[in-house]
């Protein structure tokens, strides 16, 4: 039987059937090995290079799941296009899948499947449980805690600009809410409120300056405001969605993020890179200060 071809990000979760051995293989363009966490037995792993593994479905427990790693031989993060294909079999009958463009990208050991028993077999999720479908909030802040500099964001309040000139930039704001939300909630931090400023009496299309409100954040963190252009000195933190070059003109206490933030921002696919993180390293730094300073190298 042929077996079922899913890309990653694709798919949710697979039935095993809870009979026999599960065996797993991996394809690599980089030498890596397979290692395999949370057996009730030890694993049986097959040829020299540990690119094959296998082990009866009775090792799964019902304590807590299996994992499945894959870590590159050489001990260095595999590259910025990284990725892996694994093919899943169960020898007790049912579908066998091979799972194709695995993300690995950027990193020495990665998490790639999780296994789990559930009444009536076994489940498969992607490495995090769920991590294919993590948006990029949440991949930028488990890939900051992997490092030893978890994010911490400081921003508990964000004022959104609605007058008539950020029309142009909705797809902008949009995505940066996105993000927020997924970050937050991945770093286990209270999200942020979100509050649409009234401009001159109106809540949409207003003609004049938006203006941050009295006081700062909720229990003492930032507010910020989302606009096209810095908000005079001494009239609070901002992050500007226009250009870059305004920042640099004009006064004020404003962060601009550059184009490539946006581009990251903007795309709808989960296969990030190394590429990724480092380019939204300025965004994190901002919204989480602590972490850029504590572990850094």
């Amino acid at each position: 039987m042929m077996p079922d071809i899913l890309e990653s990000g694709q798919w949710q979760m697979l039935s095993l059937v809870d009979d026999g051995a599960i065996r797993i293989s991996l394809v690599s363009a980089v030498a890596a090995r397979l290692e395999v966490t949370g057996t009730s037995g030890p694993p049986k792993y097959l040829g020299p290079a540990h690119d094959v593994v296998a082990f009866p479905t009775g090792a799964v427990g019902d304590r807590g799941p299996v994992g499945v790693r894959v870590r590159s031989a050489a001990g260095e993060p595999f590259p910025g296009d990284g990725t892996i294909d694994l093919a899943v079999d169960s020898t007790g009958g049912g579908h066998s899948f091979l799972l194709k463009r695995v993300p690995v990208a950027g990193r020495i050991s990665a998490p790639v499947l999780q296994l789990s028993r559930r009444e009536g077999g076994i489940i498969a999720r992607p490495g995090e449980g769920g991590g294919a479908t993590t948006g990029l909030g949440g991949w930028c802040a488990k890939r900051r805690a992997e490092q030893g500099r978890p994010l911490r964001p400081t921003v508990t309040d964000v004022v959104i600009d609605t007058s008539s000139s950020m029309r142009r930039f909705a797809p902008r704001v949009e995505a940066l809410t996105r993000f927020l939300n997924d970050l937050y909630v991945t770093a286990e931090v209270a999200g942020p409120t979100i509050h649409r400023a009234v401009i001159a009496g109106a809540r949409n299309d207003g003609v004049g300056c938006v203006e941050a409100g009295p006081g700062g954040g909720a229990d003492g963190g930032r507010r910020i405001v989302v606009t096209d252009l810095p908000l005079p000195p001494g009239q609070g933190e901002c992050l500007v969605v226009g250009a870059a070059d305004l920042s640099t003109a004009l006064p004020g206490d404003a962060y601009t993020p550059p184009p490539e933030v946006w581009e990251e921002l903007a795309r709808t696919d989960a296969a990030f890179t190394r590429g990724t993180l480092e380019a939204l390293a300025p965004l994190l730094d901002w919204l989480s200060p602590s972490s850029s300073r504590n572990g850094a190298d």
